[in-house]
């Protein structure tokens, strides 16, 4: 399966758009995974107060969001 519209158009600001979630974090930057696609984004805040967005091919995966769903504690 290809990218979904959202996701060929590319995240963008903050939120990137409201088919994202986040998945992944390891200080610096944040994964998110598309809940249409399953594409995976990094999240960088840049310099500004801006967020830098590129695809996740080859990235650490970092550690998990808490909260994140099958992540909850017994």
């Amino acid at each position: 399966m290809g990218k979904c519209a959202n996701c060929e158009q590319g995240p963008k600001g903050i939120e990137g758009h409201d088919r994202l979630f986040s998945h992944t974090f390891d200080g610096a930057q944040m994964r998110f995974k598309c809940r249409e696609c399953n594409s995976l984004w990094v999240r960088r805040y840049g310099e500004n107060g801006t967020y830098t967005w590129a695809p996740a091919a080859g990235e650490r995966p970092g550690m998990d969001v808490p909260g994140r769903a099958g992540m909850l504690p017994p």
